[in-house]
């Protein structure tokens, strides 16, 4: 178990946990709380994750008044995982403390251009992805086992995504179109070169 999720195993009632100060904390999901019998209805359905299976960063159950204080520390995330979960606790004060992930299970693209679908797209330099048969495939990092966290299609099984008009600032559902693309070139610099299908996105 990383040194993080360490310190909360063994945590009494009524304790203070202070981290080191300004510290970088790197949890990977292959060593941290790995629970089961947690679902939550907005990251899977129950048929998606039978078990209600969770990886953790701090993890307290049936605890109370308890301080947890960064001092400025963060939590850096690898792989899907929930980064705090409080089961039947009390009085539970967390400060000081920042939460990021090294690679966001919610991937973004800008679109630069769009010539009578020519498109000329930039995915956010935080996303990692692949190229497979014009197919753009979103992944997380590889675990220890050498498989990603996570990967999934751009449009796999009508995958929900949202478009934001940066003029407007007004997010649209846009996941009712078909936004599938017939070619996609890679032009370096996370920047593609793609053909819509549907031209008339």
């Amino acid at each position: 178990m990383n040194e993080l999720s360490l310190v909360f195993k063994v945590l009494k009632n009524g304790e203070t946990v202070a981290l080191k100060e300004n510290y970088l904390y790197d949890v990977k999901q292959d060593n941290s709380f790995n629970l089961t019998g947690y679902y939550c209805t907005n990251t899977a359905r129950r048929n998606e994750n039978k078990n209600g299976q969770r990886y953790v960063a701090i993890y307290l159950k049936n605890k109370k008044n308890i301080t947890i204080d960064g001092n400025g520390a963060t939590i850096m995330i690898h792989g899907k995982m929930t980064p705090f979960l409080f089961d039947n606790c009390e009085n539970i004060t967390v400060k000081n403390l920042t939460v990021d992930y090294y690679c966001p299970t919610m991937s973004e693209f800008t679109v630069l251009e769009n010539k009578n679908g020519l498109c000329k797209i930039k995915i956010n330099d935080d996303c990692l992805y692949e190229i497979k048969k014009n197919n753009l495939i979103f992944h997380g990092e590889k675990g220890e086992n050498g498989k990603y966290y996570w990967k999934h299609g751009y449009i796999a099984n009508k995958r929900h995504y949202k478009l934001l008009d940066p003029i407007t600032n007004l997010w649209t559902d846009f996941s009712r179109y078909d936004m599938e693309f017939t070619s996609i070139k890679d032009t370096g610099n996370n920047i593609l070169e793609c053909e819509l299908k549907n031209k008339n996105v």
